[in-house]
């Protein structure tokens, strides 16, 4: 039976957006402005979150109200927003109260015991969810490099590292062969790295050299994975 106490509790920010890590942050940015924008273009018709494995899913269906239908293992809540903008900050809660906290505390426990003397590398931190690196541990970057993208101004590099991770390098070459580094960002995935490597040559292989490196990543990012 339809129920809504439990999206009753949710707002914006309960639970907090701070347990996102910089991809699932990244795509609620996205879809959030891709939303409003549909909305004001009159060409909005329903939004569909599905994580299948944990049998999560939220849909958003409406035209001058908002439908919110929110399902998980069986259980099924549904509210109805004035705002499509409302349906989908409490879609949004949900998913990180039934799906992303519980992850979260899961892998703290795990992660908890490496803390004790492990420092964090913060540049990593910021761009991704935990990320220590253990002084009596370094990650060791195998060479050669797994795959070599060449452009005319553009290098990309990928390395397998011990810990699992892969690497990407992505430098820029100006013609008198000074070079600059882009990039020097790990991935869990392979097909990801690779996928970001091509974004460089496709959005930044200028001679210009794009100074300003987080926004020029966030850019790439944004043109490879939509």
């Amino acid at each position: 039976m339809p129920r809504e106490e439990m999206l009753n509790e949710l707002t914006d920010d309960f639970p907090s957006k701070h347990i996102y890590n910089f991809d699932e942050q990244f795509r609620y940015d996205t879809d959030r402005i891709a939303l409003m924008d549909e909305v004001l273009e009159g060409t909005f018709e329903t939004y569909v979150r599905v994580e299948a494995e944990m049998k999560f899913s939220y849909e958003i269906i409406g035209c001058k109200k908002f439908d919110l239908e929110v399902r998980h293992d069986g259980f099924t809540w549904k509210k109805t927003f004035d705002y499509v903008t409302d349906a989908f900050e409490i879609g949004e809660a949900a998913y990180r109260l039934l799906i992303v906290y519980p992850r979260v505390m899961q892998d703290g426990e795990v992660l908890h015991e490496r803390e004790v003397g492990a420092a964090m590398d913060v540049k990593c931190y910021e761009l991704h969810d935990h990320c220590l690196v253990e002084e009596d541990d370094e990650i060791e970057i195998l060479n050669p490099p797994r795959r070599v993208l060449k452009g005319k101004y553009i290098e990309a590099k990928i390395f397998a590292c011990s810990d699992g991770k892969f690497l990407l390098s992505v430098v820029h070459i100006s013609n008198v062969n000074n070079q600059e580094s882009l990039l020097d960002q790990f991935f869990t995935y392979f097909e990801l790295a690779e996928l970001i490597a091509n974004g460089y040559l496709q959005c930044v292989d200028l001679i210009e050299f794009p100074r300003q490196l987080d926004e020029t990543y966030k850019w790439v990012y944004l043109r490879s994975i939509h």
